[in-house]
């Protein structure tokens, strides 16, 4: 029984083995498969509400963002909070005589149910040192009189 690890060129699979180890070994395909997790790996904005006397607090931690990145909408029940990241970058290498571009594009949300009796006219929001807190007045309360 021949030995697939040696390299045994009279094996039959030895040209396809010598194939795959130079296809995984190639830069662009090595690269790709080093940076694997990054593609599946899908992001999510962290968030924390807090209940305090007089208003709900959330706070969202968003690192890699900045101000004009952040888009907040606010509906009758839920709140989103999107933040979308774009980066170009170019380099020339004289002697290759190559030229290279690369763009990404990132964008990710995450969608919050808004706190009972919220009052959705008074949110407001600031965002500092990449945590963005979002303050929710709470409503007033209303007692009916029974008649």
């Amino acid at each position: 029984m021949s030995n697939l690890s040696g390299p045994d060129e009279k094996h039959p699979f030895y040209g396809l083995m010598q194939a795959m180890d130079q296809f995984f070994q190639e830069k662009p395909v090595k690269h790709f498969f080093e940076n694997l997790d990054e593609f599946f790996f899908f992001d999510t904005i962290p968030v924390r509400l807090e209940e305090k006397d007089e208003a709900y607090v959330l706070t969202a931690k968003l690192p890699r963002y900045e101000k004009g990145q952040i888009e907040i909408e606010v509906y009758d029940q839920y709140l989103t909070i999107s933040a979308r990241h774009e980066e170009a970058v170019s380099s020339l290498d004289e002697t290759k005589k190559a030229y290279e571009k690369k763009s990404a594009f990132r964008r990710i949300s995450r969608t919050v149910p808004l706190p009972p009796a919220v009052d959705g006219d008074q949110i407001q929001a600031k965002f500092e040192n990449g945590l963005l807190v979002i303050l929710m007045p709470k409503g007033k309360k209303k007692k009916l009189r029974i008649e």
